[in-house]
């Protein structure tokens, strides 16, 4: 049974930037706010996409990348992957 994400954004306007962003760059140890701000999203209004990413299966508790997330960078199965 698959739980309903608590995580949240409180502002989508950058989210299909910092998706495309995490396809272009390399894969990081972990997924911190330093990350976030070298992808070019230092707003704090940004931070948000971290837990998400956390509940959609893109990051481990530790913020690691996960397979998922190291599949989504590959163009031809991303949208897939998203899915």
């Amino acid at each position: 049974i698959m739980t309903v994400p608590s995580s949240y954004l409180t502002s989508t306007k950058n989210t299909a930037a910092i998706f495309d962003a995490i396809q272009r760059a390399g894969v990081p140890e972990k997924f911190s706010y330093e990350f976030l701000k070298q992808l070019g999203y230092a707003s704090s209004g940004d931070r948000p996409i971290i837990p998400v990413l956390k509940s959609i299966g893109f990051l481990n508790d530790a913020a690691g990348p996960t397979d998922l997330y190291r599949k989504y960078k590959d163009k031809a199965i991303a949208k897939t992957v998203l899915a």
